[in-house]
């Protein structure tokens, strides 16, 4: 074992009771929370995947007031699933919910992480999700949250190059921290604990529950971890769009099913990894689309 894990896990029960203690006075009434069943906790993960639980919630809301189960949803147009969709971003989970509907509609849900992890859209962290909190298997979930919550604690000085290389890397610690009778309460309140408590910055160490144990806070270093590794350089791209008006309307481009905004439809654009002047994005657009040739461009 790590020296962080030789010191967290023999102080395992300590650690859940004082966790669980603190998510039962503080923990946010999330409609997911108040009624439990695995196309809730399917939905609610897949929502707030790189979306804030703020922006989720009335997309929630009317998500399951119209589909309110796999069946229903399973029955639904892929348009109309999209355009339910349409504010959150990442459209991929919304074609990912959509097709897991369709393979657990009409068969029994499954019950393990193990078992979840076979649908496409659903990684580790989400089958854990759904495995603890609608099954109550003993199986910890590890997101960024989590990952922040344990560096912290036990002052990790391991770099990390990625999330997942992160949240590989603390999933052993996590799921022997795991409260077994509790697993789904254990879990939200580690991810509960990093989103309103052990943020990123400005942590509200004073109202932790496990301040006591934490390594960076007795230190003062707190803002050190997780330690990450340099970050990766990002390369610009430059898009030119155009508003391009026909006769019978304007001009829209449905983009390929693999790569950004997969099958969705925007309007023509010239791309480049340099900027370009608005004579060269002009003579781009007028050579895809020859019949622009004589019209007259209005910048924007």
């Amino acid at each position: 074992m790590t020296p962080h894990e030789q010191k967290l896990i023999p102080a395992a029960a300590a650690f859940r009771k004082a966790l669980l203690a603190w998510f039962a006075r503080h923990q946010r009434p999330l409609p997911w929370r108040t009624e439990v069943s695995a196309y809730r906790t399917v939905v609610s993960e897949l929502m707030c995947q790189q979306t804030q639980i703020a922006t989720a919630l009335p997309y929630f809301e009317r998500w399951v007031a119209r589909w309110p189960d796999f069946q229903s949803l399973a029955r639904a147009q892929e348009a109309d699933v999209l355009a339910a969709w349409a504010g959150l971003g990442y459209y991929t989970r919304a074609r990912n919910l959509l097709a897991l509907a369709q393979q657990v509609a009409g068969r029994p849900e499954p019950r393990t992480a193990a078992a979840w992890k076979d649908f496409k859209g659903v990684g580790p962290y989400t089958a854990a999700a759904i495995a603890s909190i609608a099954f109550r298997e003993p199986v910890a979930v590890v997101d960024g949250n989590v990952v922040r919550v344990l560096a912290r604690i036990g002052g990790v000085k391991e770099k990390f190059k990625d999330s997942t290389t992160a949240a590989k890397s603390f999933t052993s610690l996590a799921n022997a921290l795991v409260d077994p009778k509790r697993p789904g309460d254990h879990n939200q309140a580690m991810m509960e604990l990093g989103a309103t408590v052990c943020t990123p910055k400005n942590p509200k160490c004073s109202d932790c529950p496990l301040a006591s144990n934490c390594e960076s806070f007795s230190q003062g270093t707190v803002l050190n971890f997780p330690v990450k590794a340099s970050k990766t350089k990002v390369e610009p791209l430059f898009l030119y769009y155009a508003a391009i008006e026909t006769q019978s309307g304007y001009l829209v481009n449905k983009r390929p099913e693999m790569g950004v905004w997969a099958g969705l439809y925007d309007f023509p654009f010239v791309e480049s990894k340099v900027p370009l002047s608005e004579e060269v994005v002009l003579l781009e657009f007028q050579k895809r689309f020859p019949s622009t040739q004589n019209v007259t461009w209005k910048k924007d």
